[in-house]
């Protein structure tokens, strides 16, 4: 069972009556841990630290909410397996529950570590950014702690010879995420030569697609003809008319975003190699 986190919001800024008294005016924002994917550094149990292994592939991203089944919507990998966690803000509390992780075999000292992170990250757990957010410790009331790293950022993927894989429809200032039958499967490469191609959900398609500056020319669409359920080809038919037109392309934080001059769009994230 693979559970992944969601993409990544913006820290909002709710606000919670400080507990001092209801006419002191005092006011706490939601401790920022949403919109950044954080690098458990190391995890500090019964006051003996246990460093992140260099071999380890450990991250956490934070969407506030729940969601039905074991996992929840936030997640990442504890170094080896993947989890999914509920989590609720509050102030400076992070509550987390209902977590699940794969049981993959890892490597002796991967293992040591998911361990001693498990049994950290769950409950409630009181939040501490320092400086503009290079740190972020979660701590129970026992004492025991992760400190996380915001990861860096890597190279840039280029636009061009990417596989793209689509997240996301947009449409003026609304997102929304792909139905069940699409999420994974629709994706596109765009060629130095003038081709793009890949597939928008469950057919393959083909067309023209020229570079210039920050716009990218599509021609007409040729795709293959299955016939797909309601929710696939409605999502196919809507990349369909993102992808054979004039969109401007723009690239922030390793996401794509492809928008027509009406406002509709298509996000996308280059493909795990």
């Amino acid at each position: 069972m693979a559970l992944l986190g969601a993409a990544a919001l913006t820290a909002c800024g709710t606000q919670t009556v400080d507990g001092t008294g209801a006419g002191s005016g005092a006011v706490k924002n939601d401790v920022a841990v949403t919109g950044v994917r954080w690098v458990p550094e190391s995890v500090t149990v019964d006051g003996k630290k246990y460093p992140l292994p260099p071999d380890a592939d450990a991250h956490v991203e934070f969407e506030p909410g729940r969601a039905e089944g074991p996992g929840g919507k936030s997640g990442g990998s504890a170094g080896c397996n993947s989890l999914g966690a509920d989590v609720e803000v509050e102030g400076d509390t992070v509550t987390v529950s209902d977590v699940a992780m794969t049981e993959k075999g890892c490597a002796e000292d991967v293992q040591r570590f998911e361990e001693r992170f498990a049994e950290v990250f769950t409950g409630a757990l009181t939040a501490e950014l320092s400086g503009k957010g290079e740190t972020l410790v979660l701590t129970k009331d026992n004492g025991d702690s992760i400190t996380f790293g915001p990861e860096p950022p890597g190279p840039q993927e280029p636009l061009e010879g990417t596989e793209w894989v689509v997240t996301g429809l947009v449409d003026g200032g609304t997102a929304k995420s792909l139905p069940a039958g699409v999420e994974g499967k629709a994706h596109f490469t765009i060629g130095e030569d003038g081709r793009a191609g890949g597939s928008l959900g469950c057919n393959g398609f083909s067309t023209e697609a020229a570079v210039k500056g920050d716009r990218i020319e599509f021609g007409e669409i040729a795709s293959s003809r299955r016939m797909c359920p309601g929710p696939v080809m409605k999502t196919e038919n809507e990349l369909r008319e993102i992808l054979s037109g004039k969109v401007t392309h723009d690239r922030e934080d390793g996401t794509l975003t492809l928008t027509t001059d009406s406002g509709k769009g298509l996000t996308a994230t280059a493909a795990r190699k």
